[in-house]
């Protein structure tokens, strides 16, 4: 599953929201260019350092919930901190903080849509299973 890579995309930072130019943005790749010759890896560049993440440790192959995935920038060029990988359902989207505790506030604005995913999920696997 391969985001979608826009030029524009979102930033916390200070309790607002802006646009900025994606920094994982490449106008020559498509995204019929990153399965076949793109990893996650090469796609985050910079943000090759795993932070954290929110949902369950290891999901299952049909989790219908909602995972978030952090990562910090070890660049060295002028960028945001942290990047955030949603994915939920078929989609992924990357937005980013600007820093430590930016960081800390999107994770918990994001944290209860999380856990309602889990909860929905383990709901779920139960009526299938019975």
């Amino acid at each position: 599953m391969f985001p979608n890579f826009n030029e524009k995309t979102w930033l916390y930072h200070r309790g607002k929201w802006s646009r900025i130019d994606n920094p994982l943005y490449d106008a020559q790749l498509t995204y019929a260019d990153f399965p076949r010759r793109t990893t996650w890896r090469q796609i985050l560049r910079d943000y090759n350092h795993n932070w954290g993440n929110l949902g369950p440790a290891v999901p299952h192959a049909y989790y219908s919930g909602i995972l978030v995935h952090t990562y910090c920038y070890t660049g060295d060029k002028k960028a945001p901190e942290f990047l955030i990988r949603i994915i939920s359902l078929g989609n992924d989207e990357v937005i980013y903080a600007q820093d430590f505790p930016d960081l800390l506030e999107v994770l918990a604005l994001l944290a209860p849509l999380v856990t309602s995913g889990i909860f929905s999920d383990a709901y779920i696997q139960a009526e299938n299973n019975r």
